[in-house]
């Protein structure tokens, strides 16, 4: 089926990813692009809007193996491009040209079309393709993943940025990404940043609930949209569920929103008379349908922090903290308009959003890992909240607006480690005291530049 805008949003949102696929675009050794990512982020929508702006609609094959399965046994007959693309014009009429781009959706739906994409890049190629699916991973844990062959792109919600060109426009969405982090916010617009924030926290980055909320600013289709997507997770999961028994799933997801950014919550805490092991396998589930990402304790005391990352020290963000607030049925009537954001549920939201907009700073091109600190001495226990790689150097972060009494675990890990510099995340503006960067909360995707 030749590209066509049917399931397209009825507003068009700017996602950054957009410039990633234009780097692939460009780039002379190209390899078949493999977008990954969780349910409904928008990978599709990413892929139809970048391809009807740079490539051109008649140019563009989509084929979906999902809603289509007569396409999957093109790629069961044969692996070679060749017969293939000679069979889709057969069945489609369409034609492929030397810029023309081959879109396969849903690719997770015939495992054999994903082991196809090394031969497009042995033999053919100049063929532009590009795949997309979700639960990817399950599938990729039984095929032979065609490494050096294929290159990945890592999909998110749509982050803060992304949010302020939907709500309000482009123009201000450039104006928040020009800000200095070297001087204050002015504060009207610090003001207003943050009012903008709040709504975040309860919308989220959903590319369909940011939609709704966009047409017509109501909350409660919102959480109509977001109830869907949380229920649309664990039906997906059940597919799986010869792994993880159904009810295991259901027990452990319905408590799962409940132990977010708690450090090594307790397994038996997650399901009622569940033995451990059942309890990480659907842990495991959700991670590897990106519905949650694992947060690793390091000790590392320079780059990479992975080299002394403890596996049996971990935490865990949600994938959206829109999705999550509906989870926990957070009630918002019971705070005021100026309430501070790390307030809400001690600060669980904030460090949640603090999580996603890492995790989009990272470059998408490669699967990015968050990891915090924590020390369990009994009676000198500590933890900071997230740390961070700046070029030969480790950098905390805590999220939150405290008194300086209440930063001890901070100034544990300073001191340890003879570091000058650290990064607290807050409702108030850029600061420098102490050594410390106090940094609004809603700039949290932009630490790096403070390095």
């Amino acid at each position: 089926m030749v590209y066509t805008t049917r399931n397209q949003q009825a507003i068009e949102f700017t996602r950054l990813a957009e410039t990633a696929l234009t780097d692939w675009n460009q780039t002379n050794d190209r390899k078949p692009l493999l977008i990954r990512g969780a349910r409904q982020v928008g990978k599709s929508f990413l892929v139809r809007k970048w391809a009807n702006k740079f490539i051109g609609s008649d140019k563009v094959l989509e084929i979906n193996l999902e809603e289509q399965p007569r396409f999957r046994e093109l790629f069961k007959r044969s692996l070679n491009p060749a017969d293939i693309l000679r069979e889709l014009n057969s069945l489609t009429g369409f034609s492929f040209v030397e810029d023309s781009l081959l879109f396969i959706d849903e690719i997770q739906a015939c495992p054999p079309a994903l082991t196809a994409l090394r031969f497009f890049y042995e033999k053919m190629p100049h063929q532009r393709v590009i795949a997309a699916g979700s639960l990817l991973e399950f599938i990729l844990e039984e095929v032979s993943f065609p490494v050096g062959r294929v290159q990945s792109l890592y999909i998110f919600p749509m982050n803060f940025a992304e949010f302020l060109g939907a709500v309000k426009g482009d123009t201000f969405r450039q104006r928040f990404e020009s800000l200095s982090l070297a001087q204050a916010v002015p504060n009207l617009l610090h003001e207003e940043l943050n009012t903008l924030l709040r709504i975040y926290f309860r919308v989220g980055g959903m590319p369909k609930a940011v939609q709704r909320y966009s047409i017509n600013n109501e909350m409660a289709s919102v959480s109509v949209e977001q109830n869907a997507i949380l229920g649309d997770y664990l039906d997906d999961l059940g597919k799986f569920s010869r792994r993880v028994s159904w009810e295991v799933l259901q027990q452990v997801f319905s408590r799962l929103p409940s132990f977010i950014l708690q450090s090594n919550p307790k397994l038996s805490k997650l399901g009622d008379g569940l033995r451990a092991e059942k309890v990480r396998g659907a842990l495991r589930l959700f991670e590897l349908a990106n519905v949650i990402t694992r947060i690793s304790s390091s000790s590392a005391k320079k780059p990479p922090l992975e080299s002394l990352a403890d596996p049996a020290r971990t935490k865990f963000a949600f994938l959206d903290v829109g999705l999550l607030q509906n989870a926990l049925g957070f009630d918002w009537s019971k705070f005021s308009l100026d309430a501070d954001l790390l307030d809400f549920m001690d600060g669980i939201l904030a460090e949640q959003f603090v999580a996603q907009e890492m995790l989009c700073s990272h470059t998408v091109f490669s699967r990015p890992k968050l990891y915090y600190w924590d020390r369990s001495i009994k009676g000198s226990e500590a933890e900071v909240d997230y740390v961070i790689e700046a070029c030969d150097r480790v950098v905390p972060i805590e999220v939150k607006n405290s008194p300086k009494g209440r930063l001890k675990s901070l100034h544990i890990y300073m001191e340890e480690r003879q570091l000058s510099e650290g990064i607290i995340l807050c409702q108030r503006n850029i600061e420098r005291r102490d050594g410390l960067n106090w940094i609004p909360l809603y700039m949290a995707g932009r630490l790096k530049e403070t390095l």
